[in-house]
């Protein structure tokens, strides 16, 4: 298994990133994903917190060695994504997991977004675990390298995208 962890300063308030969030896809930077499914969303009035499940469909090329281990059908995956908005405590969470091609890799991802002490920025943590799920290790290690260099490439590529629908909602700011 391995562990791959990214931080960022997004100069923009928690509630205009928040805002942002939710109109992030499409983004001409994660042509990736092709579909986002709210399966169920519930607001819990005494605690101030939204829970949202989403079912998001993603597509995209991979090796042709790895075809041959998983199936060409595998281009196209499923990942769950549950969210929680904690207003009150000024937390927005998501936990993702890939529920297509588990028997051959997993990844399971933790991002989350809080408003800086000076309250004008938010940060953002995001942590994901990817594990090689084969019998063998020479493969689980194959398996992981590419999927720690294409999570890395969808990662910066979805900051910027990210990026961009932030400036499209609340005009370009500077990080300081």
């Amino acid at each position: 298994m391995q562990l791959l962890t990214n931080t960022h300063t997004f100069p923009y308030t928690f509630e205009e990133t928040i805002v942002a969030v939710w109109q992030k896809y499409p983004n001409d930077m994660s042509e990736h994903v092709k579909c986002i499914d709210i399966l169920d969303r519930k607001y819990n009035k005494e605690e101030k917190k939204i829970t949202t499940h989403r079912l998001i469909t993603c597509q995209q090329k991979i090796p042709t060695w790895l075809q041959y281990i998983i199936g060409k059908e595998l281009t196209k995956s499923k990942v769950l994504e549950i969210s929680e908005l904690d207003y009150k405590n000024k937390q927005f969470s998501l936990k993702s997991l890939n529920i297509t091609g588990g028997k051959f890799l997993k990844v399971y991802e933790e991002v989350v977004y809080k408003p800086n002490m000076a309250g004008n920025t938010t940060e953002f943590k995001q942590n994901a675990y990817i594990l090689g799920n084969t019998n063998f290790n020479k493969i689980n290690s194959k398996i992981e390298d590419w999927s720690i260099s294409r999570f890395n490439f969808n990662a910066a590529r979805g900051k910027k995208g990210f990026e961009s629908i932030l400036e499209l909602l609340f005009g370009t700011r500077e990080n300081n």
